[in-house]
């Protein structure tokens, strides 16, 4: 744990609780390797769906790659899929849709007289949870 991040009532709770703080550094590349790993090839998805898009949009594309990555097989939980493994839900592709359609959004009547148009072009990023 670094300890610059660390609190010091978080220090204190966990030493009141019978806790011991032990520093570890990870400075050999096979000890963070596979969290790395995971950390890049992600970040390389988030680019991939962030195409065309603003930056702002990072956490949506994060989530929806989160999401298609957990209805894949991996070859640690064959032949199951993450999430039919951790929760025991059933592979649903057909929810999973493009992450940056075009989409029309609604503008209410009050915002908007006779002559404006009733809709205005949007970016459909995400998933309803």
């Amino acid at each position: 744990m670094v300890w610059n991040f660390v609190t010091k009532n978080l220090r204190i709770s966990q030493l009141n609780w019978g806790l011991e703080l032990k520093e570890q550094e990870y400075t050999h590349a096979n000890k963070r390797g596979i969290a790395e790993k995971f950390n890049r090839m992600t970040m390389d998805g988030v680019r991939a769906m962030l195409r065309g898009l603003q930056p702002t949009f990072w956490a949506e594309a994060l989530l929806t790659f989160v999401n298609a990555k957990n209805r894949c097989e991996h070859k640690l939980t064959s032949p199951l899929t993450p999430l039919k493994y951790g929760l025991g839900s059933n592979r649903l592709y057909d929810i999973l849709e493009y992450f940056d359609f075009l989409a029309y959004v609604h503008i209410p009547q009050i915002k908007r007289n006779k002559l404006q148009p009733r809709a205005k072009l949007g970016i459909l990023v995400g998933y309803a949870l």
